[in-house]
């Protein structure tokens, strides 16, 4: 959040609109790194049971990947391998606008990689 507010205020300088950004020698507090947990295999089938039927497959297939939702979403037939059993991600799902799929890249160059496909 700080980012985006920080930019804004940096664009309003630029544009001469204020002298000074607030947003200057700003300490922000440490992020407490927490834990992830991977759900069970139960509370993953209580979940799959509360979608409609279409999405039953994506719940399953994201907790069983541990793949991001844009990353999911953003896989198409042709990043699977069923043959040697790996997804490979090079894009997520951006937006889709008038209901077309605008694709982009992972999040970080570590988010291009191959995962295989747990039994």
């Amino acid at each position: 959040m700080f980012r985006w507010v920080s930019t804004i205020f940096k664009s309003a300088v630029g544009d001469r609109i204020i002298a000074a950004s607030p947003c200057i020698r700003i300490a922000l507090p440490k992020r407490a790194d927490t834990e992830v947990v991977p759900l069970g295999v139960s509370e993953v089938s209580a979940l799959a049971d509360t979608v409609p039927d279409r999405y039953r497959g994506l719940i399953v297939f994201a907790a069983g990947m541990g793949l991001r939702q844009g990353e999911c979403f953003g896989l198409t037939v042709d990043r699977l391998d069923f043959l040697r059993r790996t997804v490979r991600v090079d894009r997520q799902l951006l937006s889709a606008r008038g209901g077309v799929p605008e694709f982009g890249p992972p999040k970080s160059k570590a988010g291009f990689r191959t995962v295989p496909i747990p039994e």
